[in-house]
């Protein structure tokens, strides 16, 4: 699924967030939760976007190089997956975290 290109998003996988959200204090400050899933998010849209661009890249190629091609999508929708997985988490701790302040 790799493009040859390293993304923003190779850099941390699934267990490096759940071990960010788990070590957070439930009474951390909103800035630091804010700038936290700011950083991932961000991550995740570069990772979309290289990936994005890399596709045109191969299907603008004479000829297109269409496997390739293939892999950079596939790149989108792993990246997108990962970025949803992130976001339910984040759901998942924030409102248990508000459940138990209760």
């Amino acid at each position: 699924m790799k493009t040859g290109a390293t993304t923003p998003e190779d850099k941390r996988d699934d267990g490096e967030i759940k071990t960010d959200l788990a070590q957070a204090n439930p009474m951390m400050e909103l800035e630091q939760v804010t700038a936290l899933m700011s950083h991932e998010m961000k991550q995740r849209i570069a990772a979309t976007i290289i990936y994005a661009q890399a596709a045109a890249r191969w299907l603008s190629a004479s000829p297109p190089n269409l496997e390739e091609a293939r892999r950079a999508l596939d790149g989108i929708v792993l990246t997108s997956t990962r970025f949803n997985e992130f976001l339910d988490r984040t759901h998942r701790a924030v409102s248990r975290g508000s459940r138990s302040s209760d």
